[in-house]
C-alpha cells in the first residue's frame, strides 16, 4: 500500500472542513438529508441535476436527446421532468428502505449496497439508454454517505496509483454491475488496510479525497 500516514491524516481533516474544503460536500448531503425521499417530480428532478453536474456525472452527459416517441430532439428541461417522473414512478423507495439498517460498509452491508446501485443504473439505462454508474454511485452516496463509494475514473486512478495491479480475494457476485462491484470490494480491501496499518478510518468521502489527491499528483 503506498500512501504516508500523513496524507490519509490530510484526508480526514479535509473531509470534516464543513466551511471551507467539504462545504458543497455536506450542502448536497444536507439536500439529500432534508429531502430523502422520492415522490416529488421537482425535488428528485433538482436533486439528480444538482448531484450529476456538481461531480461531472450528469444524467443529460453524452446524450442524444432524442425523444423516444417521436423522434424529435428532447429539451433539457423536458428530459428531466421525463427522467423524475420515471424516479418517481420506480421502487426507489423499496431500495433506499433496504438500506436503512445499515450504518457502513461492511461484509454485512455490501450485497444490499451493490443491490441498490445496479437498481439505480438499470433505472438511469432505462431513462437514457446508457449505464450511468459513476452518477448511481454518486447520487446513492449523499441519500447514504457511509454506505457508498463514489465512483468515477479519477477515483479508479487513485486507488491504482495506491494498491498497483491489486486484485481482490473477496467473492464476486457476478449479479450486479461488475465494474462498481470490483471497485467497491477493492476500496472495501484498502478501507481495511489503513486501519489496520494506520489506525485511521476514513468514511467513503474521506478515501474519495485521499483517491483524488493521488490521481492528481503529478509525482506519481
Amino acid at each position: 500500500m503506498n500512501i504516508p500516514k500523513k496524507e490519509i491524516e490530510n484526508a480526514i481533516r479535509d473531509g470534516n472542513d464543513k466551511d471551507n474544503e467539504s462545504f458543497a460536500y455536506y450542502i448536497l448531503c444536507e439536500m439529500c438529508k432534508r429531502n430523502h425521499r422520492h415522490t416529488k417530480h421537482g425535488v428528485v428532478r433538482d436533486k439528480i441535476l444538482m448531484i450529476g453536474r456538481t461531480h461531472a456525472a450528469a444524467l443529460e452527459r453524452r446524450l442524444n436527446r432524442e425523444g423516444k416517441s417521436n423522434k424529435e430532439k428532447e429539451s433539457i428541461g423536458d428530459f428531466y421532468e421525463r427522467a423524475s417522473e420515471e424516479i418517481v414512478k420506480s421502487d426507489i423507495e423499496d431500495w433506499f428502505e433496504s438500506l436503512k439498517k445499515f450504518k457502513k460498509i461492511d461484509n454485512n452491508s455490501i450485497l444490499n449496497i451493490l443491490h441498490a446501485h445496479f437498481n439505480l443504473v438499470e433505472l438511469f439505462h432505462k431513462i437514457t439508454g446508457m449505464y450511468k454508474r459513476s452518477l448511481s454511485s454518486k447520487y446513492l452516496h449523499f441519500h447514504f454517505p457511509n454506505l457508498f463509494y463514489l465512483y468515477d475514473s479519477r477515483a479508479k486512478k487513485g486507488f491504482s496509483r495506491i494498491m498497483q495491479g491489486y486484485r481482490t480475494n473477496r467473492e464476486k457476485t457476478g449479479k450486479y454491475d461488475d465494474e462498481y462491484e470490483n471497485f467497491a470490494l477493492k476500496l472495501l480491501d484498502l478501507q481495511e488496510k489503513i486501519e489496520k496499518e494506520h489506525k485511521k478510518t476514513l468514511t467513503p468521502h474521506q478515501l474519495d479525497i485521499l483517491l483524488l489527491k493521488k490521481a492528481n499528483d503529478k509525482q506519481q
